[in-house]
């Protein structure tokens, strides 16, 4: 490109320096939130228990009292439905998963053998929950 001796110099162009720094202030800013989120994080989880190993006996044992709670309501709603329909009280518990009142489950959760002893009268029963060594306990 040549000039010819009267022609007018063209301006320096500004845009490329303009452009030049607002990609660099953006990049910067980026740069800041990601430190700023990592050190956030940090900080946050260094609060929390997250990287410590959980003690799983004794959340079992905070878990369990309403665990078995539960599943005695369960079985109690299942009894009094059995004795609305027949008049009567269930001969077992069995009878009530036969009729489809309750799981078979329902009679173990949440241990692995059946916790539940039950006894019946002429008008009440009686639900006495097994202990893991041996003894009993009425809820």
């Amino acid at each position: 490109m040549s000039l010819q001796p009267n022609e007018p110099v063209p301006p320096p162009r500004r845009a490329g320096l303009a452009t030049l720094v607002l990609h660099h202030s953006v990049t910067v800013i980026i740069l800041l939130l990601f430190i700023g989120i990592g050190v956030w994080s940090y900080l946050t989880f260094q609060k929390t228990d997250f990287f410590v190993e959980v003690d799983r006996d004794a959340l079992q044992a905070r878990l369990t009292p309403p665990l078995i709670e539960a599943q005695r309501q369960r079985i109690e709603m299942a009894l009094a439905t059995s004795r609305r329909l027949d008049d009567r009280y269930p001969a077992s518990l069995q009878e009530l998963v036969d009729r489809g009142l309750l799981l078979q489950s329902d009679l173990y959760y949440p241990s692995t053998r059946e916790l539940w002893l039950y006894s019946r009268g002429v008008d009440s029963v009686e639900l006495t929950l097994q202990l893991p060594e041996g003894g009993t306990a009425s809820p």
